[in-house]
């Protein structure tokens, strides 16, 4: 009975120290931006057209899309595009 209790909290005690360790192992950093472009479209007509072009060419170079702000006044349209490179 006594090597069978000592058994037991040996088996706890490998497998609290394994989960202890095993946590810096699989720590993940979050990564950071090679580059970020800023783009802005001004004009009196729609202005997505040009925003999907901009955004197509910029994605074959290997950017992600991080955000579109789009906004219309009465006799404008503007559009903010933001994309990041990893």
């Amino acid at each position: 009975m006594k090597k069978l209790f000592l058994g037991i909290l040996l088996g706890i005690f490998l497998i609290v120290n394994i989960a202890a360790n095993v946590n810096d192992i699989i720590t993940v950093k979050p990564s950071t931006p090679i580059n970020t472009s800023v783009i802005t479209f001004n004009s009196f007509v729609g202005i997505e057209h040009d925003i999907k072009v901009h955004v197509l060419k910029m994605v074959n170079q290997g950017y992600i899309l991080k955000s579109i702000t789009l906004s219309e006044g009465d006799m404008s349209c503007r559009g903010i595009v933001v994309m990041e490179k990893y």
